[in-house]
């Protein structure tokens, strides 16, 4: 009964996040008006990419558990690696692209770290989860900060970048 109607949370969330993807890439190519504008709009829409690549991952890994999929064999952490990895490497996407916007990093760092928290203490232990989600945080705020120094170097004057 459970597997009922959350499989339908699964188009609407993927939808969800090619939304919130396409609107970080027209905010990426649009240059704000003020800082306020910057922010609000960075922070809104950043936070909530972050937020949704998250949730995204986490809504997959429940549809498919109750769809009844097995793990072709793998076993459940494995699949929790895998799931916190991709989700890792979506962040660093993210701030590739997005030249180290800070807001998204925040969101995604913020469900990461509660994935981990999640897997070392509850019902569905697994300390490689843990690890894997705190281990793709730390990868995605240092990819984050290196992105938001060159994109601050390269916006700098031809004449300092030499200096």
């Amino acid at each position: 009964m459970q597997f009922g109607y959350l499989w339908l949370s699964e188009p609407i969330i993927v939808a969800l996040l090619g939304v919130l993807a396409w609107a970080f890439v027209v905010l990426r190519r649009t240059t704000p008006s003020g800082r306020v504008e910057a922010i609000v709009t960075d922070g809104t829409f950043g936070l909530y990419l972050g937020w949704v690549c998250v949730a995204t991952a986490a809504n997959t890994a429940a549809v498919l558990t109750a769809a009844g999929f097995r793990g072709l064999g793998l076993g459940q952490d494995v699949w929790g690696v895998v799931v916190a990895a991709v989700a890792g490497l979506v962040g660093v996407l993210v701030a590739v692209t997005g030249r180290g916007r800070i807001s998204p990093t925040l969101a995604l760092g913020w469900g990461l770290a509660w994935v981990a928290v999640a897997r070392l203490d509850g019902p569905l232990v697994s300390v490689p989860t843990a690890v894997t989600a705190v281990g793709a945080t730390v990868v995605v705020v240092v990819v984050t900060l290196v992105a938001r120094a060159r994109a601050g170097w390269a916006a700098r004057p031809a004449a300092l970048r030499t200096a």
